[in-house]
């Protein structure tokens, strides 16, 4: 049996690669609504997402950073966080 060992930028790149995801699916979900529904639903959604997100990552060590992704040049107000190391305490 091989010991797997995974490194915490690997880790935030997975969360990153998620919650791009999670916006494409969304998007999808969206279809059909009205600007004051997409704009309730897609708050919650994203605030949900992040929230399991930021416990994932958080049992790793890694917490969110936010800031607006390469992906949002279209100004889609999609924000991916990036992921860093949680001070550790001695």
């Amino acid at each position: 049996m091989g010991l797997d060992v995974y490194f915490r930028r690997d880790i935030g790149n997975a969360l990153r690669a998620s919650a791009v995801t999670a916006e494409a699916a969304m998007a999808v979900a969206l279809d059909g609504l009205n600007d004051r529904e997409k704009a309730l639903v897609l708050n919650a959604y994203r605030r949900g997402h992040m929230a399991a997100l930021t416990a994932v990552g958080l049992s790793f060590g890694l917490e969110p950073t936010t800031g607006v992704s390469q992906l949002d040049q279209a100004g889609t107000g999609m924000v991916i966080p990036a992921w860093t190391e949680t001070p550790r305490e001695l």
